[in-house]
């Protein structure tokens, strides 16, 4: 991400910490810079990040990346359906 995306980051995902690093590691696996959005707070009190503490920690991407790595979150979900 260059200094001029900082301002336009999108959520891409939202779940658990497990959830959140694997589909970390798909993105930045191609080359998407990612940042997660509530990391600390949501593993150590997930309701106050979240107001079900379901989804308490967000990846979240550059603007410029955001149709590359929504397509990547959505063949994760369609894996996580199949299995």
């Amino acid at each position: 991400m260059n200094a001029n995306s900082d301002a336009l980051l999108i959520e891409v995902f939202a779940g658990s910490a497990w959830d959140a690093g694997i589909v970390q590691n798909l993105l930045e696996s191609a080359n998407i810079p990612t940042f997660l959005q509530d990391q600390y707070l949501g593993t150590l009190v997930p309701w106050q990040a979240s107001t079900d503490a379901t989804e308490p920690i967000k990846v979240v991407v550059a603007r410029e990346d955001f149709e590359l790595a929504n397509q990547i979150v959505d063949q994760f979900y369609k894996n996580l359906e199949e299995n």
